[in-house]
């Protein structure tokens, strides 16, 4: 053997340090002259005279190379390798064996055992330092790969999380290919319920498509899990060559598909329920509409209903509508209830007007735009202020079609979300929680607060109605401030028409 003359640079796996190799071997005299070399070569140097003394140092260090004798006594360097190849965590290392038996089937052996190459002895240095430099090449590229792999289904992983788990599962599995396509070559993409046994769920698995011959798609099913239980399976058809990739990014996305599946297959089933629910709600006449007088302060003549849906079973009417929006059947039930609304208020004096809550993506949608545009009656529609309003300029419109039609915002605070509502949807009537109606007439602050809503509301020519008026004090504080219009116990309870 002979010591390299001259600088070979070290091939690192990262800009910041320079690449580690381990030397095994018992031979002292061969170890020292290949550890020479390599810190000659730029090198990081480990070493161990033995196979258990290099799983020893494995457990505390980690390495970029094995430079391992394959003839060691005790653990000869085949046990060596396959021991390493076996630990998660050095499966990547590369590992080259040196031997003085230079037969096809000893090389043979030693790649089975996981070896990525095969030196023959006597070393040449150059030519040892060409392999080192050639594997450690091999594996910065091969983790360059990997964290661009990674990053890639990081990406993946983020858009699953973030896709809409409202939507029926077609849908669903839809986005999923589209989303899925961007990093594998998949055909088609379903999602199906788990079966009640069977252990073919256990694991990620491929199948070739019955018939299909070289060249032809795969059947990739992935199972779908989520707080331990099976939620699904997903089952994808692939390009021959993506199998192998399709079974591993799947495999690896199976958490985050997994949560978004669960959820939307929950969502369905509580969406089924609440269909149930409201199906059965409407048949047997559970919904049934209430009035509550608006009067005028200045003498108490009333001047217009608000419309209230009860229900049957005791339901509060804010858990109903909300339950129904969320299961996809608000608009629905809305527009039952403001047929219901209508009916029942031909029993009103007719010179008075109806208010009537309808939610923004009632009216945004056009569900109730017929009912509404052939009421018979004045009427006023109620945006509450706690509710969301993405598209101010398309419920003005709205309401432009519609004749006879007025519009209050409902609930005001003295929050930024009351003011903006008032100022984007420039209503005809601003209604005034009970919060700041109640005990206003020994508080001065609220006092204070409702006057200068008046002057705001003003500005857009809309009229204030005080809510939750109970006492005479309160009524006539709100009257002297200059509030036009009021409902409340006071008043009137809400009670069906007569």
């Amino acid at each position: 053997m002979c010591v390299l003359g001259g600088d070979v640079g070290a091939t690192g796996t990262s800009a910041s340090r320079r690449a580690s190799v381990l030397v095994v071997d018992d031979d002292e005299r061969v170890r020292r002259v290949f550890l020479a070399a390599l810190r000659h070569g730029g090198y990081e140097t480990l070493e161990a005279t033995d196979g258990w003394s290099a799983l020893e140092l494995l457990e505390e260090r980690s390495a970029d190379l094995a430079l391992v004798d394959m003839g060691m006594p005790g653990m000869s360097g085949i046990e060596l390798a396959s021991a390493i190849r076996r630990d998660p965590r050095h499966q990547a290392m590369g590992i080259l064996f040196v031997s003085g038996d230079g037969a096809l089937d000893s090389k043979l052996a030693g790649l089975d055992a996981g070896a990525n190459d095969y030196l023959v002895k006597p070393v040449e240095l150059r030519e040892l330092l060409a392999r080192v430099a050639a594997q450690l090449r091999d594996r910065s590229q091969w983790l360059a790969r990997l964290d661009q792999q990674l990053a890639a289904r990081s990406q993946l992983a983020r858009r699953i999380v973030e896709l809409d788990r409202t939507v029926p599962l077609a849908v669903l599995e839809r986005e999923l290919l589209d989303v899925l396509t961007t990093e594998l070559p998949l055909l088609e993409l379903s999602i199906t319920a788990p079966e009640p046994t069977g252990s073919e769920h256990d694991e990620a698995f491929a199948v070739l498509t019955p018939g299909a011959g070289t060249g032809s798609s795969v059947r990739v099913r992935v199972p779908l899990r989520f707080a331990g239980n099976l939620v699904g399976v997903i089952d994808v058809s692939v390009d021959h060559g993506g199998a192998q990739l399709a079974v591993s990014t799947l495999s690896d996305l199976a958490p985050q598909l997994g949560a978004v599946v669960a959820d939307s297959v929950s969502r369905q089933s509580s969406a089924r329920d609440a269909r149930g629910w409201l199906d059965e709600l409407l048949a047997s006449g559970g919904l049934h509409p209430v009035y509550q007088p608006i009067v005028s302060l200045h003498d108490q003549a009333v001047v217009g209903y608000e419309g209230l849906s009860r229900f049957g079973d005791g339901t509060r009417p804010d858990i109903a509508f909300a339950r129904a929006s969320q299961a996809g059947f608000g608009a629905e039930l809305e527009t039952e209830a403001i047929e219901r609304h209508l009916d029942a208020a031909d029993a009103l004096a007719p010179d008075t007007w109806l208010s009537l809550n309808v939610s923004a993506a009632t009216l945004l949608a056009g569900a109730a735009e017929e009912q509404l545009g052939s009421a018979g009656r004045p009427l006023i529609i109620e945006l509450t202020e706690n509710e969301h309003v993405d598209d101010y300029a398309g419920v003005r419109d709205r309401l432009v079609d519609l004749p006879d039609v007025g519009l209050a915002v409902d609930d005001t605070g003295a929050g930024y979300a009351s003011l903006r509502h008032i100022f984007e949807l420039r209503p005809d009537l601003v209604k005034l929680d009970r919060s700041w109606c109640a005990g206003i007439d020994a508080d001065p602050v609220r006092q204070a607060l409702v006057h200068g809503l008046i002057g705001f509301s003003a500005a857009f020519d809309a009229q204030l109605v005080a809510e939750g008026v109970e006492r005479e004090l309160e009524a006539e504080t709100l009257h002297q401030l200059g509030v036009p219009l009021a409902q409340g116990f006071l008043f009137g309870r809400p009670a069906p028409a007569c």
